[in-house]
């Protein structure tokens, strides 16, 4: 018996990557990208966005993501890390810390590489 090929859905691992450096300054092996890209489409397809789902799978390779697509995606992964919806800018203080608490816990347990600080 033969192992099925995955075809891995680069525009996607490029979405993921993307918004990992810049939103989150983290920086995610292939293996690690692939993984979340899986539980961040699961968490689509949970919700019914299917239509997100090859949206993001058919982005290009620098990431590049319509507004209202990118939101939907930055929303599952926060959903996958931190089991808690990305805050908007009017969110309580107290609500977005405890999400840059549990986002920063699950990263770190993730193994997800900080990137330098720019000076």
């Amino acid at each position: 018996m033969t192992a099925a090929k995955v075809k891995i859905p680069t525009g996607a691992i490029a979405c993921i990557d993307r918004i990992m450096r810049r939103s989150l300054g983290r920086s995610l092996t292939s293996e690690q990208s692939f993984t979340l890209w899986l539980e961040c489409r699961s968490h689509l397809f949970s919700i019914g966005a299917r239509k997100f789902v090859r949206e993001i799978e058919g982005a290009d390779g620098d990431g590049g993501l319509d507004t209202y697509v990118r939101e939907f995606l930055m929303d599952a992964i926060s959903q996958v890390l931190a089991s808690m919806d990305w805050p908007m800018n009017m969110t309580p203080e107290v609500e977005s810390n405890r999400f840059s608490i549990a986002l920063r816990a699950s990263m770190n347990s993730r193994g997800y590489a900080k990137l330098p600080e720019l000076p």
